[in-house]
């Protein structure tokens, strides 16, 4: 029987189509910005240095040196295509000091509590039109894409793993490889996961991703954790936790160790803003407070600012801003592993090398007016998340953590309507301009994928050779050029992320958005069919 087709509506971005749509500004400048744990925890000798003066050409431009800019000069150096010998990262701010460096530290891949959410989103169902669909196609192809998702996530953290193993980084970086725990503090919620792992059961391909989700027994919850208060159900997740910054670091001085061997010139720039970018008839001109640098490539690793440089983008990257505290303990009692709650809202671990054991704990931006969509300073704190995060930890977990909080910060994420990341050639654009942004508070288990991606078309072409899409990569993630890019063409329309979802979309979910502010949460699962077992965990990275 045909679809009955439904509009899908997506909690987790209720307020977002609300945003102006105008490109970013720039980052806030260092001496405003607020100054995160990881970057008070970095030291100035750890740090890579900085060129004083910025190079005239270079083969590959990369904008922004967080986790992407950095994955993506190491992939270039690990391949090290015939005709790329020098490679500029060119910084705003300080090394790592974007979302990396104040948000990141969970490698903890999206899992099949997530499967219906992953389901329903209509980006997943490839551009087809859901009417022409039945019921089993549609299941069909949106398992095979939700289990892409998935696997590609959890070989991103592998790959991470393996690079901390094989530089023997695991205690610089703190690496904490002890799963993640969601905390459930309702049966609704319960419910919803329950019935999202039996979706995905359904599917023979995702059954190694339910396998992987342990209900922890109440029990094993209340010896670790120490009674936490109002917990109602606990789901254990492969995750790991870490250092982002000191991982970037490692990254960094793995590229250059590559890029010596291979006679390439693997050029950082810090504190200084790309101005502007315009074609030229060899490549790309990028414009700077010191002068101009001429690239045949260029790459945006700028996640949420990315709309500042390609304000075609505004409206389809939101820079939103998280906010994030460092809580000391009680005691020295602490448990290992990372975790997240409030449909992946909240999240937070400790320090294992922090000698007073600090809780880094973030969320709360749904407690924000506006949520704190299109909002692009990480110098000021916001209030109302402020007043939701400092008491969070005494009142889960009164026997461990009081309501002093040693810092509060904040960081600036880049979303999609779609949660899914654009990642390959900039559409439209006359230079060989890529990209890859808008993970959606992912980054830590998306942007190593999606920068080896970017390596890789820009090798082939520089090799004169068509790009090949590797099978695992979610083809949602890609840009338009990058699709038609790959001799695997995927006979479809422009998916909603690119499409800005429909135009009715964006007016019934403002209507959503209303009922929520109003407490209405059974009438939005009736509207949106859901019936409250629509799951939403997605671990904010």
């Amino acid at each position: 029987m045909p679809l009955n087709e439904q509009e899908y509506v997506d909690i987790s971005t209720i307020g977002i189509d609300n945003v102006a749509h105008t490109p970013s500004p720039l980052p806030s400048s260092s001496d405003k910005a607020t100054v995160s744990y990881w970057m008070a925890s970095t030291s100035e000798d750890q740090l890579p240095s900085s060129l004083e003066t910025l190079p005239s050409h270079s083969d590959v431009v990369i904008i922004g040196a967080g986790i992407t800019g950095v994955s993506t000069a190491l992939h270039l150096v690990e391949a090290a295509p015939s005709s790329i010998s020098s490679i500029t990262l060119i910084e705003a701010r300080g090394f790592c000091t974007g979302a990396t460096g104040r948000n990141g530290g969970h490698l903890t891949a999206v899992s099949a509590l997530a499967y219906t959410d992953l389901a329903a989103n209509p980006n997943h169902l490839l551009g087809k039109v859901a009417s022409s669909l039945t019921d089993d196609e549609v299941k069909t192809s949106t398992a095979a894409v939700v289990e892409q998702i998935l696997q590609f996530e959890s070989d991103t953290a592998a790959a991470i793993r393996a690079l901390i193993v094989a530089e023997q980084a695991d205690k610089v970086v703190g690496f904490t490889d002890e799963s993640n725990w969601h905390l459930c503090f309702s049966h609704a919620e319960v419910e919803a996961f329950e019935h999202s792992l039996g979706q995905a059961g359904e599917h023979a391909g995702l059954g190694r991703f339910v396998n992987q989700v342990r209900r922890v027994p109440t029990d094993e919850v209340d010896r670790r954790m120490n009674r936490p208060a109002g917990v109602v159900a606990v789901y254990e997740i492969p995750g790991a936790t870490l250092h982002p910054r000191l991982l970037v670091i490692v990254m960094f001085k793995r590229a250059q160790r590559l890029a010596r061997e291979k006679g390439i010139a693997l050029n950082l720039v810090t504190h200084l803003p790309v101005l502007q970018t315009r074609a030229s008839v060899t490549g790309t001109i990028l414009s700077t407070a010191k002068g101009e640098i001429e690239a045949r490539y260029v790459v945006h690793a700028t996640n949420g600012y990315a709309s500042h440089l390609l304000p075609e983008l505004s409206g389809t990257i939101i820079p939103t801003r998280a906010q994030v505290v460092a809580v000391p303990p009680k005691s020295g009692a602490r448990w290992g592993m990372g975790l997240s709650a409030g449909g992946g809202y909240e999240y937070g671990h400790a320090r294992p090398a922090s000698k007073s054991g600090l809780y880094i704990f973030g969320g709360g931006r749904e407690h924000a007016t506006g949520r704190e969509w299109g909002v692009a300073d990480d110098s000021k704190l916001n209030h109302e998340v402020s007043d939701f995060l400092h008491p969070w930890l005494a009142k889960t977990f009164p026997t461990s953590y009081g309501e002093d909080v040693e810092r509060e910060w904040t960081g600036i994420m880049g979303y999609t309507k779609s949660k899914d990341p654009l990642v390959g050639p900039v559409d439209g654009r006359r230079g060989k301009e890529y990209l890859a942004a808008g993970y959606s508070g992912h980054g830590m288990t998306r942007a190593w994928g999606c920068a080896k991606v970017v390596a890789e078309m820009i090798g082939a072409d520089a090799e004169g050779r068509g790009w090949r899409k590797g099978g695992g990569f979610p083809d949602c993630c890609l840009t338009m050029a990058g699709r038609a890019m790959s001799p695997e063409k995927v006979d479809r329309e422009a998916t909603p992320v690119e499409a800005e979802m429909r135009v009715e979309k964006a007016h019934s979910t403002s209507a959503y958005a209303a009922l929520e502010e109003k407490g209405m949460q059974g009438e939005i699962d009736r509207k949106s069919g859901t019936s409250g077992k629509h799951a939403s965990c997605c671990t904010v990275t």
